[in-house]
Order: C-alpha cells, then sequence, then structure tokens
C-alpha cells in the first residue's frame, strides 16, 4: 500500500536518513521480508535520501519501465543522528496488555504510526543520551534488542523502520520515558544486570526541542551520566574523521591480514573447513558452542570483518564467496549475505588499520582505536 506521505511530520522530513525497501519472500516465512534498497557497507556509509529524494526514488520504482522494486519507504537509525524507534508488534486494539499500553502512552511525545501490515506499532522520537542506550545495548551484543515475548523491539543503530504514514500521534518530540519502559521490558529476562535506563535520564536539562537529525552528542540535553563519562582523547580521531580517511586497496589490506594470520589465508584458498579442527585448538576456542560447518563459517567472517569492516559488507561476501569455505547450495539460499550481515552488526569498531598515514596521523588513528576498545570492552 502506498505510503501516506503527507501525514508524516515535518520535522522527521526534514532529516536525510531516508530509504526505500520492496517485499522479498524467504522459505519457511509466513510472511515475506521487508528488505532495504541501499548499497553495501556499514551503515553509517550507506547511500541514504533527503525526504524529498526518497519520494522521487521511490515514484521512479514505480514506472512500469523501471527494474528497481519499492514497496515503501523507511527511516535509519544511525549512530549519526539522535533517533530512536520503538517497534511493537501484534497487538490487537481490542486488548492491549498494561505493559504496551504505558509504552504506547508514553511515546505520545513522538511520532507514533501503524505499523505497514497494521498489526502493529512504531514509535519515532529523540532520546536525550542515545549514545548511553548504545553501549548498554552494545552489552548484549547489538544496538537494539527484542523483549521476550517479541512484542516489543528498540533500535537505536544499525537498523531501519518502515514508515506508513498511518498517523496516530504527530509530536516527533523526545521519548526518553517510553524508551525506558522499553529497555526494562527488553531486558527483563537477562541473567546479567544492566545499568539502570532511569538514572541515564535523571537530572537531565532539555533547552528546546532536539532536533532529529543532529547527533545526539550534539544536541543541548546534557546528563548528568555524559559529565562523568570517559573524554575523548585530545590526539586521537573522532569517529567522523575516521569515515574521511582513504582506504588502502583492499587487495593489499587482505595480504596484511594473511602474513599476521597465516593459517587464515590456508583455510580461505586451500582447506577450508578441514582445517576447522586446527583453528579451534590454535585459537584457544575449545569451548565454542557451535564447530559445525556454519558455526566457523561465522567465526572465519567476524575475523574478516575485523580487519575488512571499513570496505563493506559486499567486498566481504565476495570474498567468503571465492573462498574453499564456499559451499554452492548455501550460496544460493542468500546464506553468505546473512552471516556477513551478521558479523557486520556484532563488530567491534576499532579495526585495524587499512590507511596509509604519516607518523603524526597514525598516533591519531592509534590514540582512536585504543579508546574505542576501551570503551567497547569496558
Amino acid at each position: 500500500m502506498r505510503p501516506v506521505f503527507e501525514k508524516i511530520p515535518e520535522q522527521l522530513k526534514s532529516i536525510p536518513f531516508w530509504l526505500t525497501w520492496h517485499y522479498a519472500e524467504k522459505p519457511g516465512r509466513d510472511k515475506p521480508l521487508k528488505m532495504p534498497n541501499v548499497t553495501a557497507g556499514p551503515w553509517d556509509t550507506k547511500k541514504l535520501y533527503s525526504f524529498p529524494e526518497v519520494v522521487k526514488e521511490f515514484e521512479r520504482c514505480q514506472l512500469p519501465t523501471n527494474n528497481s522494486r519499492a514497496d515503501g519507504i523507511g527511516i535509519a537509525f544511525t549512530r549519526n543522528n539522535n533517533l530512536i524507534g520503538i517497534d511493537i508488534d501484534d497487538v490487537s486494539d481490542d486488548a492491549i496488555p498494561a505493559d504496551i499500553l504505558a509504552i504506547l502512552k508514553a511515546g505520545k511525545t513522538g511520532y507514533i504510526e501503524r505499523s505497514v501490515s497494521r498489526t502493529g506499532y512504531h514509535i519515532i522520537g529523540t532520546c536525550s543520551n542515545k549514545k548511553k542506550i548504545l553501549e548498554l545495548f552494545a552489552r548484549r551484543g547489538s544496538a537494539g534488542g527484542k523483549s521476550s515475548d517479541k512484542k516489543v523491539e528498540m533500535y537505536a543503530a544499525e537498523h531501519y523502520f518502515t514508515v506508513s504514514g498511518y498517523c496516530c500521534y504527530n509530536n516527533n518530540g523526545n521519548i526518553d520515558q517510553a524508551v525506558q519502559l522499553a529497555f526494562e521490558k527488553i531486558t527483563a529476562n537477562d541473567k546479567t544486570p544492566q545499568t539502570s535506563v532511569a538514572a541515564l535520564f535523571e537530572g537531565t536539562e532539555r533547552s528546546g526541542e532536539n532536533t532529529p537529525g543532529q547527533t545526539s552528542e550534539s544536541t543541548t540535553t546534557k546528563s548528568v551520566a555524559a559529565r562523568t563519562e570517559e573524554p575523548w582523547p585530545t590526539n586521537a580521531f573522532t569517529d567522523e574523521d575516521i569515515q574521511k580517511l582513504r582506504l588502502r586497496p583492499i587487495s593489499w589490506t587482505i595480504e596484511k591480514m594473511y602474513k599476521a594470520k597465516p593459517l587464515l589465508k590456508r583455510i580461505m584458498e586451500k582447506d577450508g573447513y578441514a582445517a576447522a579442527p586446527e583453528y579451534w585448538q590454535k585459537y584457544s576456542r575449545t569451548t565454542t558452542k557451535d564447530k559445525s560447518p556454519s558455526g566457523f563459517d561465522q567465526e572465519i567472517t567476524s575475523t574478516l570483518v575485523f580487519w575488512l569492516y571499513r570496505y563493506g559488507e559486499g567486498e566481504v561476501t565476495r570474498l567468503l564467496k571465492k573462498s574453499k569455505l564456499c559451499r554452492p547450495e548455501k550460496e544460493k539460499a542468500g546464506y553468505y549475505e546473512r552471516t556477513v550481515t551478521t558479523a557486520f552488526k556484532n563488530a567491534k569498531l576499532y579495526f585495524p588499520a587499512t590507511y596509509s598515514l604519516p607518523p603524526d596521523q597514525q598516533a591519531k588513528l592509534n590514540n582512536w582505536q585504543a579508546h574505542k576498545k576501551k570503551l567497547a570492552t569496558g
């Protein structure tokens, strides 16, 4: 069904994080997948549109002479904006559970719409302390999470929501309270105690409305937790600087990777899964839960992503498909694309240098890596 463009709030339209998506059938699933039409690569570097551009792209894809396909539009949550989204699934308006109703009521300060399927709701708004939310989710190995009953999901980055325009509330403001309730539901059954989200917003001062497109670090919001966090090194690149650095050719980086890990080269170019026992023993992974071919694929893919993160998902996928690990039946089923996507979602952002830099610049890169590693490992 065509999105209701005119119902989408102007503030949301003002940010350049839009994309188109299409339905894709998947064997064994009752409902089709909603696949984003974006270029390969780390999410923050993917080609995203302004709202006028995404409408134009959607309309272009509807032309009978066009081979591209777009069934709707969506908005992305990246580390470079302060948007956060809550997805509520499979909720009947006749019997909304009390905990879900509380999240919806708290979310009225933001934009709430019915989902494309009309079986749930999306809540989209700004978050006063998105950086800390990302850190909490990182401890769970992602940039978002899902409740045990699968009715509530929340994402701060590496994800997108379809946007229908079936508007319920059009406030598009700060949704800290809804974020708190959703996070508590998502982490209710975690074995490891989580830092209280409520504490992140205590003493928060807001001056005016947050602009959805600005980064969480550059908002006028000040938080007690943010004041006490570890300061960024003075002689280090920022995350934005890193994205601007010119990469060496991927072939150079692959050779450097193989030189550091010769067994990996043998796995990729000669032995494939036959070298798995040697790999597990050499790298002391005797307690791993999954030593199957699929488990080994994920392990090796994670290693590749550690080295080749900046080159994007497409390059890592191509490397796997050319390797001795590739199994034709898996390749046809889109298995390697899914394996690489999972590895990128779980990647730590202090990957090795793949740049040709003068000494002073290399020092700034080293300091950035050290700081990112410290943040990631706590």
